[in-house]
Order: C-alpha cells, then structure tokens, then sequence
C-alpha cells in the first residue's frame, strides 16, 4: 500500500549570511536548548512589542545569554524574527516523524493538517507576530518589508507546500481528482479563514473545540465532494 509520510524540517539555528556579525562555526550549537529559549523569548518580543521596539539587549537580559552569543547565530535581529517564524511553524504546525498518511484515505489526512492549522491560527505569539507583519507592510523601510516576503516563504508557502505534496500523492493513487495540487492546497487552507480567525486577528475571542471540530467538518465535506474521483 502506498503511503506518504508529512514531514516538515526544523530550520537550522545557525545560517550563513551576508550581515556584518559574525557567522558561528559549522556544526550543532553546544547548548541548542539555550537557543531555543532565545527563540521563545524573542517570539514573546516580537509579538508584544512589534519588530522595531524590541531590543536585542532585552532579549539577551530575559534569556541569560550574552548579546555576543545571540549573535553567533542569529547575525542580526532580522535573522532571529525568521527563526522564530520558522520555530514556530515547525512546534505548532508539527507532524509526528512516525506518523503516515495512506493517500488512499484523504479524508483522515486533510482532517489531521485542519486541526493543526486551526491550532497555528489560535497561537497567540503567531497571531501576535502576523499582526506586526501586516503592520509593515506598506513601511518604507526595506527591510521590514522583506520581512513580510521571509514571512511568507517561511510560513505560509511551507504549510501550502506540504500540503500540495501529500494532495499530489492522493491524486496519483485516484483517491482525489486534482489538477493542480497547490492550487487545491492553497483552496483547502483558505476555507479556514474564515470569520473565526478574522475574530482571532481582531482579539474577539476564539471559536470552541466543538465548533472548530465542526467546522473541520464542514469543510472537508466542501473540499472533498469539489475534488472526489469521479
């Protein structure tokens, strides 16, 4: 039996870029549980006070580690927003390494990928995030705008691209009818954002598990009628 495996890869602590920092050797960071927790509390930074009024020094004071360490590898504050982007994305939007999806069986798949979704959507620090991006969108600062574009690539188009690839396998074995699997992908995602997220964005409360549950629902039997084998 065919199967295919959802796997979305951990971003690395450490890149090689062209910033003035200095860029930290090749290898695994001593203390990766160190950076993590920088991550954490920057995530907490960025979302509370938005991308200009954090402060790499207070990020440095909150986690314990020395703004010259941070700099090792995260070369510059922009650096560390995209890792928290990525971070983020791979903790709550995270597929168990073991876990399959027989492409013969799309119902089960869709409706795994929904409830993480939904679990992204309602994320405080991602929401809070995705609100400073929209913030920047019209800057006249470069930088910030580049920002939304490494949002973008390091979120939602990973998400549309896992996506797409496991709807390209259920069209290959015939359980989905599907002529373009990112457009189908990009469909899917987009029936959940809805009025309950423009909620969320707007900080009017959050949908219960119960409606979520039913809304998943509701959604697969539109995605799953509009592309079933026929």
């Amino acid at each position: 039996m065919a199967i295919h495996s959802l796997e979305i890869s951990s971003q690395k602590l450490s890149q090689s870029t062209g910033d003035s920092q200095p860029v930290p050797a090749r290898g695994r960071p001593r203390n990766p549980e160190r950076m993590l927790n920088v991550i954490a509390i920057a995530s907490s930074q960025f979302s509370a006070l938005g991308y200009e009024r954090t402060s790499m020094d207070t990020i440095g004071k909150l986690s314990g580690v020395s703004k010259v360490t941070i700099y090792k590898y995260f070369p510059s504050k922009k650096k560390l927003f995209e890792a928290c982007i990525s971070n983020k994305v791979d903790t709550v939007f995270e597929f168990d390494s073991t876990q399959v999806f027989d492409p013969k069986v799309p119902r089960d798949a869709l409706r795994y990928i929904a409830l993480k979704f939904i679990a992204l959507q309602n994320d405080e620090i991602a929401t809070g995030c995705y609100r400073t991006l929209i913030s920047m969108a019209e800057s006249t600062d470069l930088e910030l705008r580049e920002l939304c574009s490494s949002f973008f690539e390091l979120g939602p188009q990973r998400l549309l691209d896992q996506v797409a690839c496991y709807l390209r396998a259920a069209h290959k074995v015939g359980s989905l009818n599907i002529d373009d699997a990112s457009i189908a992908a990009d469909e899917f995602l987009a029936l959940f954002h809805d009025s309950n997220y423009l909620k969320i964005l707007l900080g009017l409360g959050k949908s219960t598990t119960e409606e979520d549950n039913a809304r998943i629902e509701r959604n697969l039997k539109i995605f799953m009628s509009y592309y079933k084998h026929e």
